[in-house]
């Protein structure tokens, strides 16, 4: 299976703007850089698998969502 990390991007931006958050607060719940959330999001830097789980937690996600395009939360 190959990742599309543009695809990962849009949906980690996606999910950020449909909770309201700015890139600078979801860096701060995420506990990574504002520069480094602004490289994921345009596909400039590959998240590691711990910082897809970060920001999956700060996103109120699944990493489901940012890698395949589902996710299931609680209750589904």
């Amino acid at each position: 299976m190959n990742l599309d990390y543009e695809k990962i991007g849009e949906r980690i931006a996606a999910r950020r703007h449909a909770l309201g958050l700015k890139q600078w607060q979801v860096s701060e719940l995420a506990d990574i850089s504002t520069t480094y959330m602004s490289s994921i999001e345009r596909a400039v830097s590959i998240p590691s698998t711990e910082v897809v789980m970060r920001l999956a937690i700060a996103l109120e996600t699944t990493p489901d969502e940012f890698l395949v395009g589902t996710s299931r939360r609680e209750g589904e």
